[in-house]
């Protein structure tokens, strides 16, 4: 589906730039933390993470189409990240069930 791919590659993109979980960036947005992603082109929404190596964001990678929190996209997202990278892999900052 063309809306999903288009909101997983936004999700990795906004991860990437924040060098932190879209979930968590979601938080910050919607607890007035930080409001910046909003206005700047982000896409704070779960499903996006960073892809860390030694402590720098080699990339990043999305998931759309889950559906309902981004829940579904967060896992289906770590999933992938770990089957390619391995599960020591970091992935930003993550606040959700691995």
């Amino acid at each position: 589906n063309e809306t999903a791919s288009t909101t997983a590659q936004l999700k990795a993109k906004t991860a990437a730039r924040w060098r932190r979980s879209t979930d968590d960036i979601f938080e910050r947005v919607n607890n007035h933390v930080n409001r910046a992603p909003e206005w700047m082109g982000g896409f704070p929404q779960g499903g996006g993470f960073p892809i860390e190596v030694d402590g720098i964001v080699i990339g990043a990678a999305g998931g759309g189409g889950g559906g309902g929190d981004g829940s579904l996209d967060d896992r289906c997202t770590l999933h992938g990240i770990r089957t390619v990278f391995g599960q020591d892999v970091e992935v930003g900052l993550v606040d959700i069930e691995r």
